[in-house]
């Protein structure tokens, strides 16, 4: 089964959700015997250097990258006033990845060309035309559904005001490209009930982030003291939305009263205004070499997500590392953890803060707890799994 991906991103180095979730996936399917390919946008945001990746145990039989400037400007954005097309879309719209996917389809027959996330959703026409493959969307979450949340948590009128207008594009463009697939596939159950709630009236196929076992990393070493984490990219609104929720209204309070907690912070592409952020008892890391490292140094990991849709690998690769978490229901979603003690939910800072000083208390509970957690995400999540499954899946949908 010869299989092409298309990226709006270089999943290497795997620092962010998505580049975890393409990687995994596709090391599922190269398991089964499929040969993956991947075309990927090398964009200004996420660039990435492959002189500098290890690249020795990636699932791809090729990877090609196209340079792509999807940077947000103010001329990009007025101009976009005047014009039907959502403007999250065409930053990623590009002749030279055009160009470049039409000489791939023309060397190269392929049984099915996935889609990761909507966005590749704009090469529809152009697969169609030169390809005869099933075309499969991955929703890594539902993209405006993640703007409704950040437009409902924004207090500037103007900006609350523009935000919706873009978001009405984007959801036009959303809906309208969801039955133009040969093969849906959900991030999780209640994403793929909202997406038929929405219109899609094709096959679908619930296809959950799978997880790897980590056999380098001491997993079950645990402080005295613990310390907290967060981990993310912060240049995405809802990390930033979420980590600043968390220090004013939880964090402080809470280190206030326990003022010998550490509250460990790393994302790829930190804003200064995080970066020099005085926060009490809070040390800034930016971009760090391993999130599974930085992730298995603290003992608690606290996802503070208020806006969001789709599934959070932070969240699983946490579990599979048994450390315990804290979260909102927005953070949550899309995770079946049968209520694991390992995980503790709130949405309300007094809730948020008695869940952080419960886990200062606990001593070797919070071991106990995790390393359950850890042998429960490792099967029910375990990439071989899953991607054995949507091999199996592809089969099917090939011989229609």
């Amino acid at each position: 089964m010869n299989i092409l991906v298309l990226a709006k991103k270089m999943p290497y180095p795997k620092k962010d959700g998505e580049s975890i979730a393409i990687d995994v996936l596709c090391d599922g399917l190269h398991a089964e015997g499929a040969v993956v390919d991947l075309l990927a946008m090398n964009t200004s945001k996420h660039y990435s250097n492959l002189d500098t990746q290890d690249l020795s145990n990636n699932p791809f039989h090729s990877i090609d990258l196209v340079d792509v400037d999807n940077r947000v400007t103010p001329k990009g954005a007025f101009l976009n006033l005047f014009t039907p097309d959502s403007y999250h879309i065409s930053r990623f719209v590009s002749k030279t990845f055009e160009e470049k996917l039409i000489s791939k389809l023309k060397q190269q027959t392929y049984d099915v060309i996935q889609l990761e996330t909507v966005y590749m959703c704009a090469y529809l026409d152009i697969i169609r035309q030169n390809s005869n493959a099933k075309v499969v969307l991955r929703a890594h979450n539902i993209e405006h559904e993640i703007w409704d949340r950040v437009i409902s948590n924004e207090s500037n009128p103007l900006k609350k005001g523009y935000l919706r207008y873009l978001n009405r594009k984007l959801k036009r463009f959303e809906l309208s490209v969801l039955n133009k697939v040969d093969l849906l596939l959900p991030i999780s159950e209640r994403d793929n009930n909202l997406l038929r709630d929405l219109g899609y009236k094709g096959s679908s196929f619930v296809v959950p982030i799978g997880i790897k076992s980590s056999s380098s990393l001491d997993t079950d070493t645990y402080k005295d003291l613990i310390s907290f984490g967060f981990i993310g990219s912060l240049d995405w609104v809802p990390n930033q939305e979420g980590l600043s929720w968390f220090v004013e209204h939880i964090w402080k309070p809470f280190h206030k009263l326990n003022p010998g907690y550490i509250f460990n912070i790393a994302g790829r592409n930190t804003p200064d205004w995080i970066k020099h952020a005085n926060w009490p008892g809070t040390i800034v890391h930016g971009e760090v070499d391993s999130a599974e490292s930085f992730t298995s140094d603290n003992e608690v990991m606290v996802v503070p997500l208020l806006s969001g849709s789709g599934m959070r690998a932070k969240i699983l690769e946490a579990l599979s590392l048994g450390r315990n978490i804290v979260t909102t229901q927005v953070g949550l979603e899309g995770i079946e953890v049968n209520e694991l003690n390992a995980v503790y939910v709130a949405d309300e800072p007094t809730d948020f803060i008695r869940h952080l000083e419960q886990l200062t208390k606990q001593n070797g509970e919070v071991k106990t707890h995790g390393q359950i957690a850890k042998e429960y995400v490792l099967d029910a999540y375990d990439y071989q799994k899953v991607g054995a499954s949507l091999f199996n899946t592809y089969k099917e949908c090939i011989k229609k």
